[in-house]
């Protein structure tokens, strides 16, 4: 079975970059698209006036703790540690470490930017955001993606899947490498047919 291909990042190795919180980019440590990253690089720093709040939710809830703590009221005493449960809770649910709310809760400081970093060596292959610009929780910032193994997606016309199988040898070349021949296996077929063109990707 002779066919195409097309070289494609590893789906399993893929990285969006996104924030729980909207805010501005402060800091942008990646600059093009194709940089490589390494694992715990700074990628952007971002101002937001939300997490602001919230770490100063926790410092009230620790000051407020403090000074009910002894109270003979257990109701009173109990609400000060209820309220510092649910000002952690919501700086958890906003993606901040338990070492950074640990700072917090020590140094009594607020931090103004939340910094992400890069969860794994890889390359940025798509980058939409610039310095300064104003972004909503959940936008997507940057892709990374781990590009020491990529996937070869195929088209098998489906009159010749039966001689297709798991595990099946394959030679791949490259017109911009002649001469070289790459010894592959097929490791997945996919479970449904293009109804226009009649083939299956492998």
């Amino acid at each position: 079975v002779i066919t195409n291909g097309i070289l494609q990042t590893d789906e399993q190795k893929e990285y969006i970059v996104t924030t729980k919180v909207g805010g501005w980019v402060e800091k942008l440590y990646v600059n093009y698209t194709g940089q490589k990253v390494r694992k715990g690089q700074k990628l952007i720093d971002i101002y937001s006036p939300e997490l602001v709040a919230a770490q100063q939710e926790l410092i009230t809830a620790l000051s407020y703790g403090s000074s009910v703590m002894n109270s003979s009221d257990k109701n009173i005493a109990g609400s000060g540690k209820e309220l510092i449960d649910n000002s952690v809770r919501k700086l958890e649910l906003l993606d901040i470490p338990d070492s950074e709310i640990k700072r917090i809760e020590n140094s009594k400081e607020i931090k103004k930017y939340i910094t992400l970093y890069a969860p794994f060596d890889g390359t940025v292959i798509h980058k939409d955001v610039i310095e300064g610009q104003k972004i909503m929780a959940g936008t997507p910032m940057l892709k990374i993606a781990n590009l020491d193994n990529l996937w070869l997606l195929a088209d098998i016309y489906e009159y010749e899947l039966p001689k297709i199988n798991l595990g099946s040898p394959a030679d791949i070349t490259f017109t911009f490498l002649p001469g070289k021949v790459f010894k592959s296996r097929i490791s997945f077929i996919y479970p449904t047919l293009d109804n226009q063109t009649r083939t299956v990707k492998v």
